[in-house]
């Protein structure tokens, strides 16, 4: 799978627990593990026999592949993870103990790995037992609103709410050198007024070129502080850009905030307007007017459009349209109702939706 090992190496820190004490070949055993909610498990360890510690990692089902890659043993695998400060816990016979793990990303496979030893550094037992987590928001339209607050000279707090139809998004704060040089990396022009498109453009480049990619499916409030061994170290005078894109079950693009520009101790802030959507960040350029519509709606874009699909944010279609390959079409809409639409609009340039409000 991509960005294994920096996916791991996170999980390293966020999510390996400890353990705990024996006597010789370890016996050990994982029991009732238990989904919580929708991205949270909780599970028990069985001390039996001769095992003297232990320690547990959750992380992609795929890590004991690293292993042999790296020229590694499972147990010198999962003992590199231990070096990185993970403490052992002590264990004897009999113990049993209770674990929760949290915050997982939503709809993927996951692995508890659990390394026993006994009396020596050559008794050991690897256990691997995997589960799922479920999937979460709907097929409508994803919405993800972002706001900036309690703003310093080295501190900065983001706080990103969603709707019941996002099924994951992924958010980041870089500084604007960090933007442009990720961009140059890859081969993406910045224009003196970076936009959303480009934005987005560079956040997927990071991803696919194997970044850190958190899938969050809950709101979320992070504040991020002036400290050089934070992945984001917020200093005064530098312009900083926060980002969030938010995804439906389908993993179709929904609406998001657009990215917001700020400057920790100056007070200047700008972007953040609501609204944005695929069309924004899109290659293909297509306009929708008037929007918000009444009796009707155009849709107009730079290649020649040959279908369209209306969706309700329950993900239903309201109405289809195959056309004869020209570039504009309008569309009656008096017999919609009142609400917010997303329309799914196949060109010659491919495929692009945006957000569509009938009053």
């Amino acid at each position: 799978m991509k960005r294994i090992f920096i996916f791991v190496l996170a999980l390293s820190l966020s999510f390996i627990s400890f353990a705990q004490n024996g006597i010789k070949t370890p016996s050990v055993e994982i029991l009732n593990i238990t989904q919580t909610d929708a991205t949270s498990y909780e599970f028990d360890v069985q001390v039996n026999t001769g095992c003297t510690r232990y320690v547990y990692l959750v992380a992609d089902p795929n890590l004991l592949d690293m292993a042999s890659a790296f020229g590694m043993t499972d147990v010198q695998l999962l003992e590199y993870f231990v070096s990185m400060g993970i403490a052992w816990v002590p264990a004897q016979d009999g113990q049993l103990d209770h674990y929760t793990v949290g915050d997982l990303e939503p709809n993927e496979q996951y692995a508890i790995y659990l390394l026993a030893k006994g009396a020596t550094d050559d008794d050991n037992l690897v256990l691997v037992e995997e589960f799922s987590t479920s999937e979460t928001g709907g097929t409508g339209l994803a919405e993800l609103t972002m706001t900036l607050t309690d703003l310093t000279e080295t501190s900065a707090t983001v706080n990103i709410e969603i709707n019941d139809q996002t099924a994951y998004y992924w958010h980041a704060i870089l500084s604007q050198d960090e933007l442009t040089m990720l961009a140059e990396m890859g081969n993406i022009y910045l224009v003196s007024t970076i936009t959303d498109e480009e934005v987005y453009n560079v956040m997927s480049a990071l991803l696919d070129a194997g970044a850190l990619y958190y899938k969050h499916s809950a709101p979320l409030t992070e504040t991020y502080v002036n400290d050089p061994e934070a992945l984001v170290n917020i200093q005064t005078g530098v312009e900083y850009i926060a980002c969030g894109f938010p995804f439906n079950a389908n993993d179709e693009l929904g609406t998001f905030t657009s990215p917001i520009h700020f400057i920790p101790g100056t007070g200047i802030i700008s972007g953040g307007e609501n609204g944005s959507s695929l069309s924004e960040v899109s290659m293909l350029q297509m306009e929708v007017y008037p929007n918000p519509a009444k009796d009707f709606v155009t849709l107009s874009a730079d290649s020649k459009i040959s279908s369209v699909e209306i969706f309700n944010t329950l993900g239903q279609k309201v109405f289809s349209l195959e056309n004869g390959l020209t570039n504009m079409i309008t569309i009656n809409t008096t017999s919609f109702d009142r609400g917010v639409f997303v329309a799914k609009v196949k060109t010659e340039k491919g495929v692009t939706s945006t957000k569509l409000v009938i009053e």
